[in-house]
């Protein structure tokens, strides 16, 4: 009877890398999860929650939409189509995303103040509480008077 068992662990483990193996290989040259594929993922979960709670159909169409094309993306072979997409949602959410760091920064760092260069967008900083200073920026020498 032992033996019966060992043997039924010995044919679980084998399908189970079975099913990794082909897991694997079906997935090999695809695009994968990305930055773009994940936050429409959380698009549509949100919208299929909204669209729970105000029974609204319409939001549940689109949050079928958005997972559809994330799940789309995310199994796509066309690599470079697929790179050009995340480069369009990285420059229309650059903005933000710097906006999310300045803040983290200022909430890690209480001591100084960050702020973007206007010129070329670096992220800049000054001591907290010493009035106006002069500040130049390291990657392009643009100067600015900011007050701390």
């Amino acid at each position: 009877m032992a033996g019966n068992n060992e043997q039924k662990q010995r044919e679980r483990q084998r399908r189970r890398e079975d099913a990794q193996r082909r897991a694997y290989e079906f997935l090999r040259g695809r695009n994968g999860a990305d930055e773009l594929s994940n936050a429409l993922m959380i698009l549509a979960l949100v919208l299929a929650l909204i669209s729970a709670v105000t029974g609204w159909v319409v939001l549940a169409l689109i949050a079928l939409a958005a997972l559809v094309v994330s799940m789309w993306r995310t199994l796509s072979r066309n690599i470079p189509a697929r790179a050009r997409e995340r480069q369009r949602y990285r420059d229309l959410t650059r903005p933000l995303r710097q906006h999310i760091k300045l803040v983290e920064m200022q909430v890690k760092h209480r001591d100084k103040r960050y702020f973007l260069c206007k010129n070329c967008g670096t992220v800049l900083s000054v001591p907290r509480g010493k009035g106006k200073l002069r500040v130049t920026c390291p990657k392009c020498h643009t100067k600015t008077v900011q007050n701390s």
